[in-house]
């Protein structure tokens, strides 16, 4: 499986076209926000030390979950701006819009550094060479791993490929701390199509499109019964198909695919959810610019 920075990479090369001004504004202004957040933990030790605290607070499932949301957010706002399909609102989104709080988002970008930190020093045998245990301590080694690329971080332009590449730079080291948590758990991860369900999320239940006539002999395969000249109309989905609004919602409470062609829809289940969007990515870079 190759990482989801290539694929999300070859995505945007496939997406034809240059983007929107607009669109790189956005990714740079997440960036920037990114980096301001970097820059706040590594140069206020009562930020660090209060940061490092809730992290050091939380199980190692709950640092799964937060890393996972993070990851999600990220994976979503490249998805809509790349129009590979529409945004998702989700509640709560702190952090930037990233998909957590911003006291998570903060102590996650403090886990991927600290995991960066481990395997530095593991690749350089400087393991157990400096014993790390207090806030004070952890700030000046992640000073250190950060100086050499700070300057570099803080001169966002508008340049779409710059923008991007540190942006799925980061969804890449995201996604790998989340894969190697979720694997730890025992949980999966692979990347496959998921065997378990989950309902499709309540923002695309209740932004379902609805279509006020429906064509004489066209049947709801969920009731099977006929749609054409109902009086409520009927549902569609992003795949097209049309179904009564009363079968389609029951649906979609238990699972996040068409009835007709499993074509899958958002879900707040977060792993699933990971795991849809690299697909869709995925999908999009293995077509050709047509353009």
């Amino acid at each position: 499986m190759s990482s989801i920075s290539d694929t999300i990479m070859r995505a945007m090369e496939n997406s034809g076209g240059r983007p929107s001004s607009e669109t790189l504004k956005l990714a740079a202004g997440e960036a920037r926000f990114h980096f301001q957040r970097l820059c706040f933990l590594l140069l206020s030790p009562y930020h660090f030390a209060r940061t490092f605290r809730h992290l050091q607070s939380l199980s190692f499932e709950q640092k799964t979950v937060m890393i996972g949301r993070t990851l999600l957010g990220l994976l979503r706002k490249l998805a809509s701006w790349s129009e590979f399909e529409p945004p998702v609102q989700t509640a709560g989104g702190g952090g930037g819009g990233a998909g957590c709080g911003l006291r998570d988002f903060d102590a996650g970008i403090l886990l991927l550094l600290i995991f960066e930190v481990f395997e530095q020093d593991e690749e350089s045998d400087l393991e157990g060479g400096r014993k790390l245990t207090s806030p004070a301590d952890w700030q000046g080694r992640l000073r250190e791993h950060c100086a050499p690329n700070v300057l570099s971080l803080g001169g966002f332009g508008l340049d779409y490929w710059s923008v991007l590449r540190w942006y799925v730079d980061v969804v890449g080291r995201y996604e790998r701390v989340w894969r190697a948590s979720i694997g730890l758990l025992g949980n999966g991860g692979g990347g496959e199509k998921a065997v378990r369900s989950a309902p499709a999320s309540v923002a695309t239940v209740v932004s379902l499109e609805e279509v006020a006539v429906v064509e004489e002999g066209e049947e709801c395969v969920v009731c099977w019964e006929e749609m054409g000249g109902w009086a409520g109309g009927g549902c569609r989905l992003a795949c097209g198909h049309v179904f009564h609004v009363g079968c389609i919602v029951g649906w979609l409470k238990k699972a996040s695919t068409c009835p007709v062609c499993r074509f899958e829809l958002p879900t707040d289940d977060v792993a699933l959810e990971i795991d849809r969007l690299r697909r869709v990515l995925a999908d999009r870079s293995r077509h050709t610019c047509l353009s």
